[in-house]
């Protein structure tokens, strides 16, 4: 069941029509440590990946980039969220995959995407 930014479980509005400007089931306040393959300092770093300004971004001059996300508490993924940023087109994702893991040693894929278009700035993809 999907639950509001308080956590409540949500028992009615859950037919796909709900207004809501973050993301349901939001748990960026559980993210205890996030490591990254790479940054563009002094401004495009590992803090703004979970800082939730769509005005900031974390960006990777590499051709593969990856980040991970160490929870405070084991949660099962049932939506995440890539936002487009501010500038050059060229720079937004493409191919990504999402893997979780409960030991941070074994990984299981839990969904791959692969030519992805952002054709607008700040658009996101659920």
């Amino acid at each position: 069941m999907e639950t509001d930014a308080e956590g409540r479980k949500m028992s009615s509005g859950i037919d796909g029509n709900i207004r809501y400007e973050g993301i349901q089931g939001d748990i960026t306040h559980k993210v205890e440590k996030v490591t990254v393959s790479a940054e563009n300092p002094p401004n495009e770093i590992v803090e703004k990946l979970t800082d939730r300004d769509v005005n900031t971004k974390w960006l990777a001059f590499e051709p593969t980039g990856w980040i991970e996300l160490k929870l405070s508490e084991p949660e099962a993924v049932v939506k995440y969220a890539l936002t487009s940023a501010n500038d050059y087109d060229g720079r937004d994702p493409k191919d990504w995959q999402l893997a979780g893991s409960n030991d941070g040693k074994s990984w299981t894929a839990l969904d791959t995407r692969t030519n992805e278009d952002f054709p607008k700035r700040f658009e996101r993809k659920l």
